[in-house]
């Protein structure tokens, strides 16, 4: 299923980026773009921890295969620019058009196209890679529990009466279980979750009681948090109850703390594409839940340690995230 999400998720994020449909679901045609994002990645992963790694081009000769990715992607992304460029902007609402009316505020000059092509890329690369990482934790997930598979399957099936009528919408959110098993995904196993490292300002900060001076850099692991026992209870269970309580006696719910989440990252910085990548994935698995039944099939693999009926849907960091599997069966439901 990584693979398939990978395909996906691609497509999804060039046709919001370029109103460009390369279908790498069904045509092999474009999928080096994908092989060369992934082995770029293990550059940019390493190097955001080790920084200093890229003085003398030391990471050049560290990660001869990343940085042949490298050019390839861009390549990749020219190629789509030289193509969008030349199509009319007038008919076209994707993000290319809208990074071509920006203009600097102090300046009033607009960008270029290396900015374009950076700004771009950044879309492709965060967007598609980051969710065909959640949705495929979402799909072993689901279907490593038969509880969780069998209410999330009704509450979908009950919820709409056709396939035809799941789109963004007051339905679709009230799915309320589906959302809880999306955000009890993302915590087990957060698309990106290595410390995303930020600096002290000037005059320097307490943190939890700890003075630390100006200008150093400070982090902790998103994956930590998340598997903290100090705000989870069972942290390594996969438990979307905890997102989903019923109201008490009182009136109130008692879910599981949002501030340790932080699957999109939190502050300023924080993930712009949470809504579109949420919203994205409630449509997939509203529809593939409505159309298939979904097992798991027996496969082992060395990958990564155990196999894929374990609890944990396992990831290796590389900026984002490298994954394989799960292996899934599906066949047509039979519709009432």
């Amino acid at each position: 299923m990584s693979k398939a999400f990978n395909n996906l998720a691609f497509d999804i994020m060039t046709a919001v980026s370029f109103d460009t449909d390369f279908n790498t679901m069904e045509k092999p045609e474009y999928r080096f773009a994908l092989k060369a994002i992934e082995d770029s990645n293990v550059r940019l992963g390493v190097l955001l921890q080790a920084p200093e790694l890229s003085v003398r081009s030391l990471d050049k000769k560290l990660f001869p295969t990343a940085y042949v990715a490298k050019y390839k992607f861009v390549k990749f992304i020219r190629m789509v620019m030289a193509k969008r460029l030349a199509a009319s902007k007038a008919t076209s609402k994707d993000i290319f058009s809208f990074l071509q009316d920006c203009k600097d505020p102090d300046s009033g000059k607009e960008l270029s196209i290396a900015e374009l092509s950076t700004e771009t890329a950044t879309f492709i690369v965060a967007g598609a890679d980051t969710s065909s990482t959640s949705m495929a934790a979402v799909s072993h997930y689901i279907t490593g529990s038969s509880n969780c598979y069998r209410r999330v399957a009704e509450e979908v099936r009950s919820t709409f009466c056709s396939v035809d009528e799941i789109c963004l919408g007051p339905k679709l959110n009230s799915c309320a279980f589906l959302r809880a098993c999306i955000d009890e995904a993302l915590r087990l196993s957060p698309p990106g979750g290595s410390a995303l490292w930020r600096e002290v300002e000037q005059g320097g900060t307490l943190i939890d009681g700890t003075y630390v001076p100006g200008h150093c850099e400070v982090a902790v692991g998103i994956y930590s948090i998340h598997h903290s026992a100090a705000y989870y209870t069972k942290p390594f269970t996969y438990d979307p109850e905890r997102w989903y309580r019923p109201l008490d006696a009182k009136g109130s719910r008692s879910e599981a703390p949002r501030s340790p989440y932080m699957p999109f990252s939190v502050g300023p910085r924080s993930c712009v594409g949470k809504p579109l990548a949420i919203a994205q994935m409630m449509i997939v698995f509203a529809r593939l839940l409505w159309e298939y039944d979904m097992r798991r099939a027996d496969y082992k693999s060395d990958w990564a340690e155990g196999d894929y009926s374990s609890t944990e849907y396992a990831l290796k960091d590389h900026l984002t995230a490298w994954k394989e599997g799960p292996v899934l069966r599906f066949s047509p439901r039979l519709k009432p």
